[in-house]
């Protein structure tokens, strides 16, 4: 009796976990798209994310990323990135408004310069609001 409560409770919290997943993402892209037109532009984007994630992946607290610390903080994450790419001055480090700019870029993936729900789902399943 004990173990039939034991899994009813156990099977309870997983499928809650799991039904509560995309109310999550849907309750943050609610809050990051500050103007309600169902999608999050750059500017939106930049305000939700803060500089917590820059600052966290500077380990050297130089403000800018190198290659390594790029990969390090993006590596878990599987995002793709191309360094140079995100480098749009080119001048071999990666500043906070590029990082944020590339980040972006990478998850708008049809490039209209809105994140719908479905590509804030994606970025938010990759971790990125939980760091």
């Amino acid at each position: 009796m004990i173990n039939d409560l034991f899994k009813l409770a156990a099977g309870s919290a997983l499928a809650l976990s799991l039904a509560s997943g995309p109310l999550v993402a849907q309750e943050a892209f609610g809050e990051w798209d500050a103007d309600a037109n169902a999608g999050i532009d750059a500017a939106e984007f930049n305000t939700g994310l803060g500089n917590e994630l820059f600052a966290a992946a500077d380990t050297d607290s130089d403000e800018s990323l190198s290659e390594d610390e790029l990969s390090a903080a993006l590596g878990d994450q599987d995002v793709p990135y191309d360094y140079s790419a995100w480098d749009g001055d080119g001048d071999g480090i990666i500043r906070e408004s590029e990082f944020l700019s590339g980040l972006y870029s990478a998850y708008d993936v049809d490039a209209d310069g809105s994140l719908d729900e479905e590509e804030f789902g994606n970025f938010e399943a990759a971790g990125f609001l939980n760091m």
